[in-house]
């Protein structure tokens, strides 16, 4: 079954943040975000909480969040659960580690 796929590349945390909120105002939901810790400015937890505050705004779902982050220490990875991500996955990455985020979502949806 083909599926028709809408993304949106966003060059750092600040133009991701207004891109969702700009797509929130006219009713876009994105089922994935996955986010990665080279955003300047702002970073993958902070921005995590940020969108979860859009989607209690403007939606009654959640989207699911994937970091992708070098750091993979205990500090880290708790502050990534208290922002609500819902995968880590440790750069450098394989191309099983893409598969796995492909199939949890689809468990998910």
């Amino acid at each position: 079954m083909q599926q028709n796929i809408n993304y949106v590349i966003a060059e750092n945390g600040i133009y991701s943040l207004n891109k969702i909120l700009n797509e929130s105002l006219n009713h876009q939901f994105y089922d994935l975000i996955i986010l990665g810790n080279c955003h300047f400015f702002i970073d993958i937890c902070d921005l995590a909480k940020e969108i979860r505050k859009l989607e209690r705004d403007f939606f009654n779902r959640k989207s699911f969040i994937c970091g992708i982050i070098e750091n993979t220490s205990e500090d880290t990875l708790s502050k990534c659960r208290d922002s609500e991500v819902n995968m880590v996955i440790k750069k450098p990455f394989e191309d099983q580690d893409l598969k796995k985020l492909l199939i949890i979502l689809g468990n998910v949806r």
